[in-house]
């Protein structure tokens, strides 16, 4: 799971949360936790939740503080992928039959 779906996931799970909708902060963290691919993004989202049900009286006032709190503590902790080295074509210099170019 990426970062941005993260970050959607636990402004969802809070929103219901919030308005006391359970069953979508249910429903969106067993779907987050069916497609994440790594046993770590499964333990953030449910992290994601406890905190959400915690804080939801204080969650009108301090919910961006909850958020930024949340992904530095997915990023701290492992939840972003490194980033990939790129490839580089094959050398193109034989491109033109060995014309000197």
């Amino acid at each position: 799971m990426d970062l941005d779906s993260f970050v959607i996931a636990i402004v969802i799970i809070m929103l219901a949360v919030q308005f006391q909708l359970n069953w979508i902060a249910f429903s969106a963290a067993i779907l987050m936790i069916i497609v994440s691919k790594k046993a770590s993004s499964a333990i953030f989202i449910l992290a994601a939740l406890g905190i959400a049900f915690f804080t939801a009286d204080q969650s009108a006032t301090y919910g961006p503080l909850i958020l930024i709190g949340a992904v530095i503590f997915a990023l701290l902790f492992g939840l972003a992928e490194a980033p990939k080295e790129e490839s580089y074509p094959p050398d193109m210099g034989g491109l033109f039959g060995g014309m000197g170019i």
